[in-house]
């Protein structure tokens, strides 16, 4: 304001730049093996989620912790292998029932089972079945 007077000043425009919307990975192709992984994971636990066997939507998981897992199979056992454990885990009562946590599926003893074990509910089969 000068002498009782408002100035009027002009402001160069701002630029406004549109926020890049983020697709999910359930609805894009995946960028690597670990997105093929990942998407698989939550493919299957949507499947699990409308059927009504699991309660959230999204799965409750620490994805910077789960991907440094899914890396460290990922160069162990291969994308085919760790695509096996992820589908046979989905019809694992065990692994159902405690959440169907993508850590725990390639947890190393829960990976073994799913991969080199018979099944994953306890009336498939008794342990007078197994042969030792």
């Amino acid at each position: 304001m000068k002498n009782g007077v408002y100035e009027k000043t002009e402001k160069p425009a701002e630029i406004v730049k549109p926020k890049k919307t983020r697709v999910k990975l359930v609805d894009r192709e995946p960028k690597n093996e670990l997105e093929e992984v990942e998407k698989a994971y939550l493919l299957q636990y949507k499947v699990l989620f409308e059927k009504g066997i699991l309660v959230t939507q999204e799965p409750v998981i620490n994805w910077t912790a789960a991907r440094k897992q899914t890396n460290d199979m990922l160069s162990k056992f291969g994308k085919e292998l760790i695509l096996k454990a992820i589908e046979k885990a989905a019809a694992d009562t065990w692994c159902v029932k405690g959440g169907y946590c993508l850590s725990t599926i390639l947890s190393s003893g829960v990976f073994s089972r799913l991969i080199n074990g018979r099944g994953g509910t306890s009336d498939e089969f008794t342990v007078s079945d197994i042969n030792f």
